[in-house]
């Protein structure tokens, strides 16, 4: 599974809103991301990309696209999502900005 087939799962496993994978215009050129994230990382949600082995480097478009927008970037390593606690450790580690109340624990169990 690509990382943004592994996003969308368990993000509607645990009903967290996302949009995977995310495609913007920026300066003429289409950025693809992995996903967007609307409730997490900011006000403005958080974007998420693929790093890969070996280097592990990040990627410069991504990070362009990402700050020309105003919304925080996340690199993630697919090897790194195993399993829905992985993924809800991740949201947790971002932070929770939407509406209303949010309860990881409770969806985790639900999911």
């Amino acid at each position: 599974m690509t990382l943004s087939e592994i996003l969308e799962k368990y993000s509607t496993s645990l009903g967290v809103k996302s949009i995977c994978p995310w495609k913007i215009e920026v300066d003429g050129e289409f950025v693809q991301f992995c996903s967007y994230f609307p409730d997490f990382g900011s006000a403005h949600g958080i974007l998420v990309a693929e790093i890969k082995g070996p280097d592990y480097a990040t990627s410069k478009i991504h990070r362009l696209a990402a700050q020309n927008l105003n919304i925080p970037i996340s690199f993630v390593n697919c090897d790194s999502i195993t399993d829905i606690h992985e993924f809800a450790s991740m949201l947790e580690e971002w932070g929770y900005f939407g509406k209303g109340e949010f309860n990881l624990e409770s969806l985790i169990r639900r999911g």
